[in-house]
C-alpha cells in the first residue's frame, strides 16, 4: 500500500471513530417520556425546591437527595397530575433519594449503559410540566471521591462522566438508553468544564432500590 493510501485509509478510520464517539440517540423512547416527573419539595425555605426524577417500578421515583434534603412534604409531578410522595430512601453521601407515589402508571427498568453510547438525559420543564430530553454521550467510568450534599466527609461515587449541555435544574434526571432502559441519575455538572456532567451509575441505583421499603421518619437537614 502506498503512503497516500495509507494516510486516506487511515483519515477514513479516524472520521468512523469520531462519528461513533459522537453518535446521538435517534428516537426517544416514549415510555421514557411517560416516566419522567418533576420533584417538588417544600419546608427549606425561601423557595420550593425542584428538580426532575423518573418512575420505576411500584411507584418508585429516583431522584438526587440533594433536592428533598430536609423537607417537609414532597410532590411528584406528572404531565396529567400531581401527587404526593413518601420518602423510602435518603443518601446524602451518594446524592441519592428513592421516593415513593400511589399510581399504577408502567415505570422504567434499570440497565447497563457503557461508555460511547448515545443516550438521553430526561429533564423536566416545571413551567410547563413536560419533559425535555436531551441527547448526551456517555465519556467514561469513573470512582470520583467526593463530599456529601452536605459539604463533609470523603465518599467514593462510581460515575457515569457525560459529554452534553446539561444544567443545574437537570439534578435527579435519568440517563436513559436508546432501549429505555435507565443508567444513572444526573447529580451535578462541571464546574471547570463547559458540556461535562455526571450521573450516578447503575451501581449505586440497584443498591438503594433494594432496600427502598418503609417510608423515612426523616430525611437530613435542610442544606
Amino acid at each position: 500500500m502506498s503512503l497516500s493510501s495509507r494516510r486516506i485509509t487511515i483519515a477514513v478510520l479516524v472520521g468512523l471513530l469520531a462519528s461513533a464517539c459522537t453518535a446521538t440517540p435517534e428516537r426517544v423512547p416514549e415510555a421514557a417520556l411517560a416516566a419522567t416527573v418533576g420533584v417538588e419539595a417544600v419546608g427549606c425555605e425561601p423557595t420550593t425546591e425542584r428538580g426532575t426524577g423518573i418512575l420505576l417500578r411500584d411507584g418508585m421515583v429516583l431522584t438526587a437527595a440533594h433536592i428533598i434534603a430536609g423537607t417537609d412534604a414532597i410532590s411528584v409531578v406528572f404531565e396529567d397530575e400531581t401527587l404526593p410522595a413518601q420518602v423510602v430512601a435518603f443518601d446524602p453521601e451518594q446524592d441519592l433519594a428513592v421516593v415513593r407515589v400511589n399510581t399504577t402508571r408502567p415505570g422504567l427498568a434499570i440497565g447497563e449503559i457503557n461508555p460511547g453510547e448515545p443516550a438521553w438525559v430526561m429533564g423536566f420543564d416545571h413551567s410547563n410540566d413536560a419533559p425535555v430530553p436531551k441527547p448526551v454521550q456517555v465519556l467514561r467510568h469513573l470512582a470520583v471521591t467526593t463530599s456529601d450534599i452536605y459539604l463533609e466527609g470523603s465518599f467514593e461515587r462510581p460515575v457515569l462522566e457525560l459529554g452534553g449541555k446539561l444544567i443545574i435544574g437537570d439534578s435527579g434526571a435519568a440517563l436513559v438508553s436508546e432501549s429505555g432502559e435507565v443508567g444513572g441519575i444526573i447529580y451535578a455538572t462541571s464546574r471547570d468544564e463547559a458540556n461535562i456532567g455526571f450521573a450516578l451509575d447503575i451501581a449505586a441505583l440497584i443498591s438503594h432500590l433494594s432496600t427502598a421499603k418503609e417510608p423515612l421518619g426523616e430525611w437530613g437537614p435542610c442544606q
